[in-house]
């Protein structure tokens, strides 16, 4: 992080000095191995952002499913307008809400499917005895 905020310092320095036009002050080495940092840096942005669009669109896709499915075994008649509506907002919130709506949406499918999950995990805590295979 010190060498972060370090680096911002020099850019901030070079461009001080460029904007009073005092180039013969300006460290070109430094500059150039400021610059190739500033690219090594915006390709794992870049790497970074495209992994996050692809994680948070798998979210927004289980989301999804989950209300849909929840939905569709209501016992009160869904609303399908308001839940496109809510499913299409999804796409502009951000992390943190994402990630709470998840966890209460999956709460909900669980709750709404409750043998399924009941079935999974019914032979998950037994010991299991291998005699027969000896």
């Amino acid at each position: 992080m010190e060498a972060i905020k370090k680096d911002i310092e020099d850019l901030l320095l070079v461009q001080e000095q460029l904007k009073s036009e005092q180039l013969e002050k300006i460290d070109f080495d430094n500059l150039i191995k400021q610059l190739e940092k500033t690219k090594s840096l915006y390709e794992n942005y870049l790497l970074l952002n495209s992994e996050f669009k692809i994680l948070k669109e798998n979210v927004i896709h289980k989301i999804t499913i989950m209300r849909k499915a929840t939905e569709a075994v209501s016992k009160k008649r869904p609303n399908i307008k308001e839940l496109e509506t809510e499913l299409a907002e999804l796409a502009s919130v951000n992390s943190l809400k994402l990630l709470q709506i998840f966890e209460k949406t999956e709460t909900k499918y669980h709750s709404a499917f409750p043998s399924t999950f009941q079935v999974a995990n019914y032979n998950r805590n037994k010991t299991k005895d291998y005699k027969s295979y000896k």
